[in-house]
């Protein structure tokens, strides 16, 4: 239950989250009446201020959400948050009163989509992590196609308010589900233990229990030698003799000697017991961010991740635009745009999350990149101005691809959502596997001991593991890395296609995409083995 409640939390947070694209150039044109020329400007405004909204929030988001126990109780302050944000936008009649509510609407969205990962990655084991964030890019790329098709299908077909009642409704029925939503018990017990011991501090907790045990032994241990004080003393006291004395003689020496505490022996045959050492790691939070800033497959993947978001941002801004003006394209058309676009992914994420789990991340997400650059330039050169000319016209020939630009376009965005699927996923793959990695196992005490076994703990195995009450701060970060791109591609691909088109902005996409993927084949994690 609570990872359908995920899948489904994943869906709607990007389906609202991108449900306006299609529709903004007609909003703010018609509704909003900005000048034609200020279109683009205006668009890269408001798709950015959400994901400069979210990037500042994210950390935050992340450090209060390890805070609270309840995750359900999360998700609908987040949900409620994004509801009054899309009402904003809705009632919106000017482009200041736009970006408040799109403001809002991303703390909400934010905080959803962090809280969900969250709760995702502590309830399922590493060996499935790959399989599990695949259905999670499945669910996500799915609100993104559902959310950019069906906003710009019901504008062209039944009118803006019609359009926006839906996503009003989804949400509603969003949070319904999450108030139904049957959360993790048992992992919600360790994680509260985890925090009433120590703040947000799993290594802080073992030496706080380590202490503790201590100081009762040493109770315990001054209690036992007070009691045989005592029986020593009546012992030297003159009694009345009966028949009993030498019994109870006998016994008070037997308790004494019992009472004693055991030392280990000094004799060279008998060396002390060593009990296990408790692996130790930085738990705090500026350790946390340190090692991930320091790590180099967590960097690798934090730039894919930047990556992924402007590669995905840059056409999100330019491309409804560009279609509508170059194609004259109606806001449905654009919508079935979109739907080949993500349409493959949606397709193909659960079965690359399985391979990433068998075979590794590296080689997969470093093809995926380098195919995404050839297929940016594709999408670009097919629209290439003729007076440009250049290599579009060398590998196309200018009459071909001036008579079948529309097909080369299609066919671009669907090669495009293929080798989405290649990167989808990638970089939480590796966040998460890292923390798993950086999370030390904690010892549990033996079966035999006195002591009550820990909350989960059978005493059938030597170590185990904990939720680690620190994966929201780290998918804060990620989260901060790829509101860093919705920032970064809206601002760049706006102002490139201004200053120097639509294909040159294309080719300096593709050209950062390249990088990265050259950086995921050498840094990235490979096989399980490796």
């Amino acid at each position: 239950m609570v990872h359908h409640g995920v899948h489904r939390n994943c869906t709607f947070s990007r389906y609202h989250e991108l449900y306006i694209i299609p529709i903004l150039p007609v909003m703010l044109e018609k509704r909003l009446h900005v000048d034609e020329s200020e279109t683009q400007s205006a668009t890269s405004l408001v798709l950015s201020v959400h994901a400069s909204v979210a990037m500042v929030t994210g950390p935050f988001v992340g450090h209060f959400a390890d805070l609270i126990p309840s995750r359900k109780l999360s998700l609908l302050v987040a949900l409620g948050v994004q509801l009054v944000g899309t009402i904003i936008i809705i009632a919106s009649l000017s482009v200041p009163v736009l970006v408040i509510g799109r403001s809002i609407q991303a703390i909400g969205g934010n905080a959803a989509w962090i809280v969900g990962l969250a709760t995702l990655a502590e309830t399922v084991g590493k060996e499935n992590t790959g399989k599990a964030l695949g259905a999670v890019s499945s669910f996500f790329t799915s609100g993104t196609m559902f959310g950019s098709m069906t906003s710009g299908f019901l504008l062209h077909y039944v009118g803006y308010w019609a359009t926006w009642a839906v996503a009003i409704a989804s949400l509603t029925v969003d949070m319904v589900m999450r108030a139904v939503m049957i959360e993790n018990k048992k992992g919600s017990v360790d994680q509260r233990t985890a925090l009433d011991t120590s703040p947000g501090d799993m290594e802080a907790a073992q030496p706080n229990n380590a202490a503790e045990e201590e100081v009762n032994e040493r109770r315990a241990l001054l209690r036992s030698n007070a009691s045989s004080d005592t029986e020593y003393q009546s012992f030297l006291m003159p009694q009345t003799p009966n028949a009993g004395d030498n019994d109870d003689d006998r016994n008070l020496f037997n308790s004494t000697q019992n009472s004693r505490p055991d030392f280990p022996s000094s004799s060279p045959s008998s060396p002390p017991p060593r009990q296990a050492p408790i692996p130790s790691a930085p738990r705090t939070p500026e350790n946390l961010y340190r090692f991930i800033l320091t790590n180099p497959r967590a960097l690798t993947a934090l730039a894919a991740h930047a990556t992924s978001a402007i590669i995905t941002t840059s056409i999100d801004t330019t491309l409804p635009l560009h279609a509508q003006r170059t194609f004259d394209w109606n806001s449905a058309q654009i919508s079935l745009m979109f739907l080949l676009l993500q349409l493959p992914s949606l397709i193909l994420a659960t079965f690359m999350g399985m391979l990433k789990d068998r075979i590794g991340a590296k080689h997969l997400t470093s093809f995926g990149f380098l195919a995404q650059s050839a297929s940016l330039w594709v999408l670009g050169a097919a629209t290439q101005d003729s007076e440009v000319g250049g290599m579009a016209d060398v590998v196309f020939g200018k009459e071909t691809r001036e008579k079948y630009a529309e097909k080369i376009t299609l066919v671009a965005l669907v090669a495009m959502g293929i080798f989405r699927a290649f990167t989808s996923g990638s970089a939480l793959l590796e966040i998460t596997n890292v923390m798993k990695s950086f999370q030390p196992p904690i010892i549990n005490p033996p079966a035999s001991s006195s002591s009550p076994p820990e909350a989960g703990n059978t005493g059938d195995k030597a170590t185990t593991k904990k939720p680690n009450n620190k994966m929201s701060s780290a998918f804060s970060v990620t989260n901060f890395t790829w509101n860093l791109g919705m920032l970064l591609g809206p601002i760049i691909s706006g102002v490139l296609v201004e200053k120097v088109g639509y294909y040159y902005m294309n080719t300096g996409i593709g050209g950062i995409s390249t990088v990265v993927g050259i950086l995921s084949g050498v840094f990235m994690g490979g096989t399980k083995q490796n």
